[in-house]
């Protein structure tokens, strides 16, 4: 069974095009679950509106992009923050010298493994939150980042 976690910096490549989207687009199409943090909405709300703001995408595509995203947003498994997830993300900054949403989607990740039992690959375009996963034993996607 193919379980993937999808960080924001790999989701927000589903809804726009840009370098990564092809890899995302596999392995999200082959995915049998996806899952992803509760922040997950803010996140894509920043990347859409900042590539807007940056005439990466124009003002139609960010909001067909959005539009998207919330249609999408009740097929994920999506990981509740709750207090005890906040201290393993705590934690993981410190051990693993993350930001802080990347340490929460990193221990939002190692919660759902743990509740399921089974390895879950991280889908992620964040150079450190990849290394960190890989230091942990987590199948990261893609393997090496490409050059932006």
């Amino acid at each position: 069974m193919s379980i993937i976690y999808f960080d924001t910096s790999a989701l927000v490549k589903k809804y726009i095009n840009e370098l990564g989207s092809d890899q995302i687009s596999e392995s999200y199409s082959r995915a049998e679950l996806i899952g992803t943090a509760m922040i997950t909405p803010p996140e894509m709300a920043s990347a859409l509106s900042r590539a807007m703001r940056r005439k990466v995408i124009d003002d139609d595509a960010a909001g067909e992009a959005w539009n998207m995203f919330g249609k999408d947003w009740d097929t994920y498994f999506v990981i509740d923050v709750k207090q005890a997830l906040i201290g393993q993300a705590s934690t993981l900054v410190w051990e693993q010298g993350l930001r802080g949403y990347d340490a929460v989607h990193l221990a939002s990740l190692l919660a759902w493994k743990d509740a399921l039992g089974m390895d879950i690959a991280l889908a992620s375009f964040d150079a450190e939150l990849s290394e960190a996963a890989k230091r942990l034993n987590i199948h990261v996607i893609p393997e090496n980042l490409p050059n932006s």
